[in-house]
């Protein structure tokens, strides 16, 4: 027993003799590896662009009270038929499998014309042949957190795809968030009244969101990767009485660099609540143009 220990040890020194140096000078470049994993885990995202949505729905406004406020269509009564370029913007901070992310816009629109039958917007009542001027405004914040819940394709992984190894990554995240809303619709009959109707809701939502990016081959011109993003939300607002709330988007981003994309994007969000005697259903949908930066 003695002998096999003093053998033991005499090995483990001459392993420690011969491994010194190796350690020694590997170390370093262990601990840089190490501090750069953790720090890759950690990144930050910045879209930033134009969105091009047209107004659709209705509003209506009932201070008298007994149903009398008219739903009010905003392009064949209310004439919203213009493209408004709104500002959107959205951050995201990843950490590991979490992302955490922030975006709003501020939407307004307006319109004016002759009231083509009889409606009554609170105690603004407009008859055949009345001329009138319209405006509304909606600007939205939301926070949500989402996780890669599912990574079918992953980097590395796919040696065999026809684009090459290390080309292909696909994640799909399940989301939930707050959103803050407010809306505020007037109308005014020429030389004559102005009613405004105005809402602020809180709302919850959960959704889905998946990421497909496509690194390209080298010699290809221009264009580094091309990443495709689809998402699709819905939930509820709290207000007078429930209300709902439905979210699209889908985005092509075509990276010129390793961190900056030109992006060409959809969006869609509508939205159906009451506040008090405003009731609001109303939905934008358009084009989105944007650049997006990786950090």
């Amino acid at each position: 027993m003695n002998r096999l220990v003093r053998t033991i040890l005499q090995l483990s020194w001459v392993l420690g003799v011969i491994t010194l140096p190796v350690i020694a000078q590997s170390s370093p470049n262990e601990h840089d590896a190490l501090v750069a994993n953790e720090r890759a885990q950690i990144s930050g995202t910045l879209m930033a662009g134009a969105w091009l949505p047209r107004l659709g729905g209705n509003a209506s406004l009932d201070t008298i009270g007994g149903g009398s406020g008219t739903e009010i269509d905003f392009i064949t009564q209310l004439n919203y038929r213009d493209l408004e370029p709104t500002f959107q913007g959205t951050f995201h901070l990843h950490i590991n499998d979490w992302t955490f992310g922030i975006e709003g816009f501020r939407f307004s629109t307006s319109g004016s014309g002759t009231a083509g039958r009889t409606f009554r917007y609170g105690d603004v009542t407009l008859r055949d042949g009345d001329k009138f001027s319209s405006s509304l405004r909606w600007s939205s914040v939301a926070v949500d957190v989402a996780y890669k819940l599912w990574h079918p394709i992953r980097y590395n992984e796919e040696p065999d795809h026809p684009l090459g190894s290390d080309h292909v990554d696909l994640t799909i995240s399940p989301l939930i968030g707050v959103r803050w809303i407010d809306v505020e619709q007037d109308l005014s009959k020429k030389g004559g009244k102005t009613a405004t109707g105005q809402g602020q809701w809180a709302a919850l939502y959960i959704g889905l969101r998946g990421k497909l990016s496509i690194k390209l081959p080298d010699n290809t011109p221009i264009l580094e990767m091309i990443e495709l993003t689809a998402e699709c939300a819905a939930g509820a607002t709290f207000g007078s009485e429930l209300g709902a709330i439905g979210q699209i988007r889908a985005n092509l981003n075509l990276y010129v660099t390793e961190c900056l994309a030109l992006t060409v994007g959809y969006r869609y969000f509508g939205e159906d609540s009451r506040q008090e005697d405003f009731r609001f259903k109303g939905h934008l949908a358009g084009l989105f143009l944007g650049i997006k930066l990786d950090f």
